[in-house]
């Protein structure tokens, strides 16, 4: 899917739907980073959303509209749910967490 990334957790359809991956956190990116390392970390993941949302075919199972208007869903590529991707390989965090390790 030809996708605008946003930020680790939130991307842009083609057609201007601002989909948030479903019950997950990212590192912050841009001046909303809280050190280097949690900006290097959101690069990283930024890169690898994109790579994935590229790959493979791309499945939306919509929830709900967020305080912000973008559209929450659990997504799936290549048949896997891409929030549970990306926490086994250390680029998301469960959202809620009190502290996520992206400063350590």
């Amino acid at each position: 899917m030809e996708a605008r990334i946003i930020d680790g957790d939130s991307f842009a359809t083609p057609d201007g739907e601002i989909i948030r991956i479903e019950n997950i956190d990212t590192p912050s990116i841009g001046d909303g980073a809280r050190c280097t390392l949690e900006r290097q970390r959101s690069e990283n993941t930024v890169a690898r959303v994109k790579q994935l949302l590229s790959a493979c075919p791309v499945e939306f199972e919509r929830r709900y509209r967020d305080r912000r208007g973008r559209t929450e869903a659990r997504v799936s590529v290549c048949g896997q749910d891409l929030g549970e991707l990306l926490i086994k390989e250390g680029l998301a965090t469960i959202r809620g967490d009190i502290d996520p390790p992206w400063c350590r």
